[in-house]
């Protein structure tokens, strides 16, 4: 019953596919105990090199233009969309929630990621609506970089 696509899945790192330098772990079946898949568990070095990776393409990816950026969101939702069908099993499986509400889950995804995809062209220092009369809130745009 295992999802074939996530089952020994490796992990993405620095834009290739690398083993974990730790074991993998299974993820079971809550109901049944079954094993659905085997995932990487990532150690603290796995996460360093990630951390790297991602310092480093920080660079590139903040000199790309607002449309560039836009367009490789809009990639990301193609893929959710794509996949829409295995994301909706693998979430149900993982979780042990209706089909149902996974398809929903998986279904808002891609208006969020349309929202995010469509603000980032648009973010700039602006004034915003204020919770507190009399008062105005002012939205700059700072990258915070790499969070892990």
């Amino acid at each position: 019953m295992a999802s074939e696509s996530f089952s020994n899945a490796a992990m993405f790192v620095d834009g290739a596919w690398t083993s974990p330098r730790r074991a993998r772990r299974s993820r079971r079946l809550s109901a049944t105990g079954e094993v659905i898949a085997e995932v990487p568990q990532g150690s603290r070095d796995d996460a360093q090199r990630a951390i790297e990776a991602a310092n480093r393409a920080a660079d590139r990816w903040s000199r790309a233009t607002a449309f560039d950026r836009a367009a490789a969101m809009h990639r990301v939702a193609d893929a959710v969309e794509d996949r829409r069908e295995e994301l909706t099993h693998t979430l149900t499986l993982d979780q042990g929630k209706p089909l149902r509400e996974s398809r929903d889950e998986v279904r808002g995804a891609r208006p969020v990621l349309a929202q995010c995809r469509e603000d980032g062209k648009r973010l700039e220092g602006r004034l915003a609506n204020s919770f507190t009369p009399g008062k105005r809130v002012l939205l700059v745009r700072r990258p915070r970089g790499v969070i892990a």
